[in-house]
C-alpha cells in the first residue's frame, strides 16, 4: 500500500494522477472495487487528511456505498474526468451533478466538520 499512498501525496501533479488512476483502474478491472478495497482506499485517505471519511461516514450514515465511493474520490482530489473513467458508467454532467449536490447537503447540514469536508471535497 505504500506506492498507492505515495501516488496519493503526488496526484496534484500531472504524471502522479495518471499513475494513480492506471494503478485503480488496473485493480478495478481484475475486480470491481469491492467492500475491502474500498476500505483499504479510504484508510489512505483518514491517515492522509485528518479522518475525513471515518468523519463522513459517522455524520452521514446509511448512503449507498456508490455516494461514499464518489465522496473519497472527490477528498482524494479526482478531477471529474477521472472520476468518470473510474467509474465507468457516468457522464460528466452527472458527476459534477452529484458533486453539487453533495456539497449543498454538507453546507445546509450542521456537522462540526462541515468546513473540514467543503475544504478537501474543493
Amino acid at each position: 500500500m505504500g506506492m498507492i499512498q505515495d501516488m496519493l501525496r503526488n496526484s496534484q501533479t500531472e504524471e502522479g494522477t495518471d499513475q494513480l488512476i492506471r494503478v485503480l483502474r488496473n485493480m478495478m478491472r481484475k475486480q470491481s472495487m469491492n467492500r475491502s478495497k474500498q476500505q483499504a482506499f479510504e484508510t489512505m485517505l483518514n491517515q492522509e487528511l485528518n479522518n475525513v471519511m471515518a468523519l463522513y461516514r459517522k455524520e452521514y450514515p446509511g448512503q449507498k456505498e456508490e455516494e461514499y465511493r464518489l465522496v473519497s474520490y472527490f477528498f482524494a482530489g479526482f478531477d471529474v474526468p477521472t472520476i468518470c473513467t473510474l467509474v465507468g458508467n457516468k457522464t460528466k454532467q452527472a458527476i459534477y451533478s452529484k458533486k453539487s449536490k453533495l456539497k449543498q447537503k454538507i453546507a445546509k447540514g450542521d456537522s462540526p466538520h462541515k468546513k473540514q469536508f467543503m475544504e478537501t471535497m474543493g
